[in-house]
Order: C-alpha cells, then sequence, then structure tokens
C-alpha cells in the first residue's frame, strides 16, 4: 500500500513537470473535438437556410394544397367539399396550413356584341367567368358597382333573337380597357372548342371596374386571369385573342352553374412557410404524399364528374420542394460524411501519436514505477487519470467553439461528437501506457496483425461493392444521412491501401539498405538501415499522410465533379449565353439583337414542349421539339467545350437532303427509344403534319432537352417543307457578360414579352446554392485540416524517433563524421518513406474517386435532369500533392535544424531509452 501512494505521488510529480505536453494535448483535442461538432452544426444550418431560401422562391402556387374538380354541383359544393378535404389532411399539414381560398371557374367564352359581332377585331376579346368569395370585398371599385343577381329569370335575347340568362360581372380596370369592356357593356359569351367546360351561351353585362387593393396578396394568384391579361397564338405566330377573368357574386353561383352546368372548381390550403423548417419538412412531405396517393381522391356529396367516379384531387407543389430540398440535404451529408470522415480518422490517428508522445515523455517513471511492484492497470488507469482534467477541458471548449456555426438543431449531436473526441483521447493515452509497460513475454502479434489486414482488406472490397449497390444508402426524399457502409467504405478503401504499403515496405527498403551499404558514406546506410529494422515505428505514423492526402485527393474530385456538372447543368437548361423566349420574334428582332455590343451570334429557333412523336407502328410519345438553325448552332457550341454537345453531329443536320426523304434528327436517348427505331415521325411546327426524320445521333443528353425526350432538326431544312414562313420563338446568343444590360434594354423595347435567361446567372445560382457553398466550404476546410494534421503527425514522428536518432548523431561524431553528413539523418530516415505514402495518398484518392464517385448521384448539387460525369481532378490533385510535399520539406528540414543546434554532451547525458 505505502509502495503505491509513493507511486502515486511519484506520477503526479510528473505531471507537474510535463504540462506543457498535458496543454499541447489539450490543444489538441480542443482543435479536434471542435471540427467534429461543427461538422453537424454547419449542416442543420445550411439546411435551415436552404429551407428558407427555396420557400422565399418558390411562387404562391408551389406553397399551398389544392384540389379542384368538374361537376354540376350546387352552391353549397364550396362549402362541402371545403370541410371534406379538411378532414382529410393529417394533424401535422393542419398546424402548418394557415387558411384557405375556393372558386368555380367556367371555360373560355368568346364575346359578341347585340349585333352578334366580335366585340374586337383580332385579337378577339375572351371571357372566362369566375365565383370566389371574399375577393369582390379586397378592391376599390375605379367605376361602376358590384355585380349582383340580377334575378333568377333575368335574360337577354342574342342578335337571333334566342333567349340566354343574363349575369352581372366586374373585371380589372386595367384589362377590361385593353379588352374594350366598359361598364354597362353587356355581351353575349359563345363556348369556345378548346375549352369544352362551357357547353351554353350566356349573356353578361359589366357592372363595375375594379383595382386589387394589394396585387400580391394570395387570393389573386388562385385565378391569375383575374388580373394578369393572357394571349392565345396561332401555329404561325400570330396573335388570335387575349383573354381575362371576370367576377360574378356568390349569390349568382347557382345562375352561373345553370347555364355553366360542368364549373371547374378550385380549393386552396395554403401552408405558413415559417411553420416549415428542416427538422419537419420530412413529416411533412411524409403527410402529403400520403394525402395525395392514399386520399388523392375525396368523396364529395353526388356529385357527378366527368369520366365517372365522384372524386376531387389534390396535389400540391410543396410535394417538389421538400422532396428537392430533402434529396440535397441527403447528397450534402453523405458527401460531408464520406470526406471528413476520413479526415477525422487521420485526426485520432495524430491524436493517437499525441498521446504516445506524452506518455514516452514520463516513459521512464512509469517503467520504475512497475518495477517496485505497482500492477500494469493501476499505472494505466492513473495514466489516464492525469490528462483526464486536460481533455476534458479541450473537449467542452471545442464544444462551445463550435456553437459559433450556429446549427441549434444539432446542439446534441455537436455536444456528443465533442465528447467522443474526448473519449477517445482516453483510450488512447491509456492503450499508449499499457504497451510501454513489459508485459508476458514470449506474445507474438503477428497473427493478429495478418488477421486485421486480412479483415480491413476484405471489409474494403465488400463495402466498395456495397456503395456501388445501392448509392446513397438512404431512401431519396427523406432527408436522412448517410449511412454507415457509405460513411466506411472511403475509410476502409485506404485503410487497405495502407496495409499494402505498409507490407511493401520492409522488403523495399531492405533492399535500398544493402544497396546502400556498398557505396561511399556511412549516413545513408544508417539511415536506410534503421527504417528497414523498424519499418512500422516510422511507417505506421507517417501513413496518417496517405490518409489526409488519400481524402484530400477525394475531395478534390468530389468538387471537379460538382463544378463541371453544375457548367453542364447551366448550359443544358440555357442552351447558350443567352437564351431568348417569346411567341414569336421577326427578322428586324434578330437583326437588332446581332447588332447589340458585346453579342457574338445570334441563332434562331422554334422550340416545342409537349410535341408528340411515333414510331414506326404509330405509337405516340410525348417528348420536346427543337428547330434550329443547325450550322449557325453547331459554330456556337464549338466555341462552347463547357456544353458538352458535339458541334459536328449538329451541323450534319444541315446537310442537303433529298425533299422526298426523311429529315436528318439528332434524337437523345429517351427520344430514340420513343422512335422506337432509327425511323419515326413528328410534327415539328404544330402545322407540317407528320414528317418523317431518320436519326444521325442519339447524344445521352442535349442542351435545352428538359430532362425528356428531344428531337433536333435543322430549321432551313424544315422551312422548306412549309408552305409558310416559320417565326422562330426561341433565340440563342453568344455574348459576353457584358452585353446582359444591352439585351435586357433592347427586348423592353419589343412588342412581346420576352423572356431572358443568363446561363452564366443561372450556373451562379447553382454555385451559390447553401447545400453546395456549405459542402466546399466543409471540404476546404477539411483539406486545410488533414494538411495541419498531416504535418502535426510527420512532427510527431521526429519527435518520437529524434533521441535515438540523436544518441546516433554523437556517435558518429565521436567517429568523426561531419555535421553537414550528419544534418541528412533525420531527411534520409523518413525521406523513403515520405515519397511513398505521398505517391500512396494522390493513388488511393483517384481509387475513391473512380470506385465510389459514380455510385453517388451528385445531381441535387450540380442541378440539372441526370447525375454528372465523374472527374478524377487531375490538376487539383498534383497542386495538393506539390503543396502538401512541399510544407512536408519544410517540417522536416526544421526539425533537422533543432536537432543540430543540440550539444554533443547534451545528447550523451540523455542516457539510454526504457
Amino acid at each position: 500500500m505505502i509502495r503505491t501512494v509513493g507511486t502515486l505521488r511519484l506520477l503526479r510529480r510528473r505531471a507537474r513537470a510535463e504540462l506543457a505536453s498535458l496543454l499541447a494535448l489539450a490543444l489538441l483535442v480542443t482543435v479536434t473535438a471542435a471540427l467534429a461538432a461543427t461538422v453537424p452544426r454547419v449542416l442543420s444550418a445550411t439546411s435551415d437556410q436552404a429551407l428558407r431560401a427555396a420557400l422565399a422562391d418558390a411562387p404562391d402556387e408551389s406553397l399551398e394544397i389544392s384540389a379542384s374538380t368538374t361537376n354540376d354541383e350546387g352552391v353549397d359544393q364550396l362549402r362541402t367539399v371545403d370541410a371534406q378535404v379538411r378532414g382529410s389532411l393529417t394533424a401535422g399539414l393542419r398546424e402548418v396550413v394557415v387558411d384557405s381560398g375556393r372558386g368555380a371557374t367556367t371555360g373560355l367564352y368568346d364575346t359578341r356584341d347585340p349585333a352578334g359581332e366580335p366585340v374586337r377585331d383580332k385579337p378577339f376579346t375572351w371571357l372566362q367567368l369566375r365565383h370566389q368569395p371574399g375577393a369582390l370585398e379586397q378592391v376599390t371599385w375605379v367605376q361602376g358597382r358590384a355585380p349582383r343577381s340580377p334575378g333568377e329569370d333575368a335574360a337577354t335575347r342574342t342578335a337571333e333573337g334566342e333567349r340566354v340568362p343574363l349575369l352581372e360581372v366586374a373585371l380589372d380596370a386595367r384589362l377590361a380597357e385593353q379588352l374594350e369592356l366598359e361598364v354597362g357593356k353587356t355581351v353575349t359569351l359563345e363556348p369556345l372548342e378548346v375549352a369544352p367546360l362551357g357547353d351554353g351561351t350566356t349573356a353578361v353585362r359589366v357592372t363595375g371596374l375594379f383595382e386589387p387593393r394589394d396585387a400580391s396578396a394570395r387570393t389573386w394568384g388562385y385565378a391569375p386571369a383575374l388580373t394578369t391579361l393572357g394571349q392565345r397564338y396561332s401555329a404561325d405566330g400570330q396573335l388570335v385573342a387575349e383573354y381575362a377573368a371576370a367576377l360574378v357574386d356568390g349569390d349568382q353561383l347557382e345562375a352561373l352553374r345553370r347555364a355553366s352546368p360542368l364549373l371547374r372548381y378550385d380549393w386552396h390550403y395554403p401552408v405558413e412557410p415559417s411553420a416549415l423548417a428542416a427538422d419537419n419538412a420530412a413529416p411533412v412531405l411524409a403527410d402529403l404524399e400520403e394525402v395525395v396517393a392514399r386520399g388523392a381522391f375525396v368523396e364529395s356529396s353526388s356529385a357527378s364528374v366527368t369520366g365517372g367516379a365522384d372524386s376531387v384531387a389534390l396535389a400540391s407543389g410543396l410535394v417538389d420542394l421538400l422532396r428537392g430540398h430533402l434529396d440535397r440535404a441527403q447528397a450534402t451529408s453523405a458527401l460531408v460524411a464520406l470526406v471528413l470522415g476520413g479526415v477525422l480518422l487521420v485526426a485520432l490517428a495524430v491524436l493517437a501519436l499525441a498521446c504516445a508522445v506524452v506518455v514516452r515523455r514520463r516513459a521512464s517513471g512509469l517503467v520504475l514505477a512497475h518495477a517496485r511492484g505497482a500492477s500494469r492497470a493501476a499505472l494505466t488507469a492513473t495514466s489516464v487519470a492525469e490528462v483526464a482534467v486536460v481533455v476534458a477541458a479541450g473537449s467542452a471548449a471545442g464544444s462551445a467553439l463550435a456553437g459559433a456555426a450556429g446549427g441549434d438543431r444539432a446542439a446534441g449531436a455537436s455536444a456528443l461528437l465533442a465528447a467522443l473526441v474526448g473519449v477517445a483521447a482516453l483510450v488512447l493515452t491509456g492503450a499508449a501506457t499499457w504497451r510501454t509497460l513489459p508485459g508476458r513475454a514470449g506474445s507474438s502479434r503477428v497473427p493478429w496483425r495478418t488477421a486485421t489486414e486480412a479483415t480491413v482488406l476484405l471489409a474494403a472490397v465488400l463495402a466498395v461493392l456495397e456503395v456501388r449497390r445501392r448509392g446513397l444508402g438512404a431512401e431519396a426524399g427523406t432527408g436522412g444521412g448517410a449511412d454507415p457502409v457509405l460513411v466506411l467504405a472511403p475509410v476502409l478503401v485506404v485503410l487497405a491501401v495502407v496495409v499494402l504499403v505498409l507490407r511493401a515496405l520492409p522488403p523495399v527498403l531492405r533492399r535500398a539498405s544493402a544497396v546502400a551499404s556498398g557505396r561511399a558514406g556511412l549516413v545513408p546506410f544508417l539511415a536506410l538501415a534503421r527504417a528497414a529494422r523498424q519499418p512500422l515505428a516510422v511507417a505506421l505514423p507517417l501513413s496518417t499522410l496517405l490518409l489526409g492526402l488519400g481524402f484530400a485527393v477525394f475531395a478534390s474530385g468530389v468538387t471537379a465533379t460538382v463544378d463541371e456538372g453544375q457548367e453542364r447543368a447551366a448550359w443544358r437548361d440555357v442552351g447558350a449565353d443567352y437564351l431568348l423566349q417569346a411567341e414569336y420574334f421577326e427578322e428586324e428582332d434578330l437583326a437588332s439583337l446581332a447588332d447589340l455590343p458585346g453579342v457574338d451570334q445570334v441563332v434562331p429557333a422554334l422550340r416545342r414542349e409537349r410535341a408528340t412523336f411515333f414510331d414506326p407502328a404509330g405509337r405516340a410519345t410525348d417528348g420536346n421539339v427543337l428547330v434550329v438553325d443547325a450550322a449557325g448552332y453547331a459554330d456556337l457550341l464549338a466555341r462552347a467545350p463547357g456544353s458538352g454537345a458535339d458541334p459536328d453531329a449538329v451541323r450534319r443536320l444541315a446537310e442537303p437532303v433529298d425533299p422526298e426523304s426523311p429529315l436528318s434528327a439528332l434524337t437523345t436517348t429517351p427520344a430514340r427509344t420513343a422512335l422506337a427505331a432509327d425511323e419515326g415521325a413528328i410534327d415539328p411546327t404544330a402545322s407540317l403534319g407528320r414528317t418523317e426524320v431518320a436519326v444521325t445521333a442519339t447524344p445521352a443528353t442535349f442542351p435545352l432537352d428538359g430532362g425528356l425526350g428531344l428531337v433536333v432538326l435543322d430549321l432551313p431544312s424544315v422551312q422548306e417543307r412549309e408552305s409558310f414562313p416559320i417565326r422562330p420563338n426561341t433565340l440563342l446568343l453568344r455574348g459576353s457578360p457584358e452585353a446582359a444590360p444591352a439585351i435586357g434594354a433592347a427586348v423592353a423595347n419589343l412588342e412581346q414579352r420576352v423572356v431572358v435567361t443568363d446561363r452564366r446567372a443561372v450556373l451562379e445560382d447553382l454555385a451559390d446554392s447553401p447545400f453546395v457553398g456549405s459542402t466546399q466550404a466543409l471540404f476546404a476546410a477539411g483539406a486545410a485540416a488533414a494538411a495541419a494534421y498531416c504535418l502535426l503527425a510527420l512532427t510527431l514522428t521526429l519527435v518520437l524517433a529524434a533521441r535515438s536518432r540523436a544518441r546516433l548523431a554523437s556517435t558518429l561524431r565521436m567517429l568523426g563524421a561531419g555535421p553537414r553528413g550528419l544534418s541528412r539523418l533525420a531527411v534520409l530516415e523518413v525521406a523513403p518513406l515520405l515519397g511513398v505514402m505521398l505517391v500512396a495518398g494522390a493513388a488511393a484518392g483517384l481509387l475513391l474517386v473512380a470506385l465510389l464517385l459514380p455510385a453517388l448521384d451528385l445531381q441535387p448539387l450540380t442541378g440539372g435532369a441526370s447525375a454528372p460525369e465523374t472527374r478524377l481532378g487531375l490538376l487539383r490533385t498534383a497542386g495538393l500533392v506539390a503543396g502538401l510535399t512541399a510544407l512536408v520539406v519544410a517540417t522536416v528540414a526544421g526539425v533537422s535544424a533543432v536537432e543540430r543546434r543540440r550539444g554533443l554532451g547534451e545528447t550523451l547525458r540523455e542516457g539510454d531509452e526504457p
């Protein structure tokens, strides 16, 4: 007992003597704990920020649950179905739904005056009639009054003498002026074939013109035609008609139902954006999908619905918004876990070296205490207790520092990771102490090492196969983090490379030592002999270089893949530097745009969405058609290597063909599948009719394919087969960033509304996504941390071997070796190992990119309609290797300089190592 007490006192004195090393350990624990604890907080804060941004940018119609049906229910229909739909919502959805709106709308009607003539010649005036409770209370009357029921039997006569029902309506004053409708005017409404919902003639009298008190209020978004003028164009780009919706009051709903038996009823349940957060996004999405899938159709009281069953269809734009958010959150979490999981492994390896240095500095006292009777377990527990205080303080400090990253939702996970780093430091200290003290003689670690290495190699192979089989692992749209297999796969792959390198090093070092022994110079031989005699003593700590560089290269490959994927996605969405879309463009429009400063090329095109493809058997499939000036577009693509499109394949579309032969067509893979052969038929202009096409190229994707099948044709070739001039509705411009203001000013002067999309702005939006930004920031921080840990590992490795190396240097100096030769001892001892580890680390990183990255769907981070192609990022890899090599050389040189300052007598008096 007395002996044990004395031993404890001795160790406490040693702890006070080693205060500097304990403080260094505390600092390392603080940094490592802060790194580990920051990651979940950053991911949480990023998810919150991204969801808020998505909700802020989303249109009102996407932030609601909507229901609609077409039937002949009476005036109670709106209230009845409203109650049923609300009853179908889950408790979670009822918590985020703040209000409801509802209404009933007819189809489009042509308008005629009492004489039977159109109210306007082209463009004609069309009208819809809508009842929307509460809308008439949110307006300011500019002229006239609110509509009211003129009586159940109110009617008027058409020019042919037919008696038709009469309703009173009110219009937006601005729209009424454009449609040439004024207060007091009575017009007859005749249903249009293009809108079969209105199947009876009626008449309306305009009683009032209004202005919305708040045009941005959600009420006016339920039926945009109430405040926004609609337009209809013919196939050749001529403006046929303009239309708007007129309001009727609730007392006329029954009369409206009788006049137009089939109404489109709609219900809207807005969701409060502030009620949605990253932590409830997944449950709300699950509830929405359940309501839309399971209760997608809600029974109404006695509706006779066109098409059969009585039902009300539910839908919500929130489904796509939340699913996209959760997919991006999942992809981000998976990538961060893949890369930073490896960085934390490097950190733990360095932490193990630091614990070994702390124990090594008190090794003589531990061995002495053990020789005096202290048990191995008691000394290990005491050693752990001595560092527990500083480790706990470091862990707490790291957790507190991580709090600056925000993300309070992840505070629990953050604190847990910081605590685990502290526990790891204590375990590593105990393991280092246990190994320092002498144990039972005759034990062999070789079988255990062989079994462990074989297990690591087998686990690495199985993990890679599993990741390539199931990708991210977590179910898409759940927002869940990566599963353990996904996180462990890159760690196991890099550890497998470490195992192979450590197995191959001893014979290589022995061979190098044998070669050096036959040459002049004692220092190179001794340096290589020391490394060959105990390769694991130096190579195992230096393997942290391999780990750190491997994961840094992997992160570089991920970043390169995401960057190029975003570039391709921007090109796929825009198709040029600038995309201009309108109902049509005139030749003078093209000429004026081509003369703008900064605009180098203007390529006209006719773009049709949801066109019909016909295979040889006549089966129809929807897809997109792009009829473009192929020669001009090929030149544009040839000057844009980032587009990913083949200019030669596009240029071949412009080659002349016989008028009786099929048109040459480029088709994406989905369109080629729809055609089911190398030939098929499409209607490229909605007026030419079925046109035979022959497929000349089939890329997987193409600019402006919209994620669907796309057929690309040559505009001049199609024009030759048309009987009237084709007016393009799309312009593809090649120009500098400085051309944007001039283009915006030019299109503002055109007659029709033009939508301008800047490819560079699209790319900037993709790159500025909170998820992409946080991923790249964490990768950069992880790469910097990995480099710092690698240099610290190298320093600690040199420190661990410094005493034996110094004694050897002193002996050599006594034998006559010069200081210049001895200065190379540390360099030659670790240089071969460093070279091998750096090369193997780069190879391991590239191997991770090649094996794992193709299995991961990065499309949520890159945008676009498909996953990006994997990029190795060789230039970035070369830069990482060169930078780390320079830092390693500087570190080794610094340690060697410090060792050269030690005196001969000081080294000889140190005594033998325990």
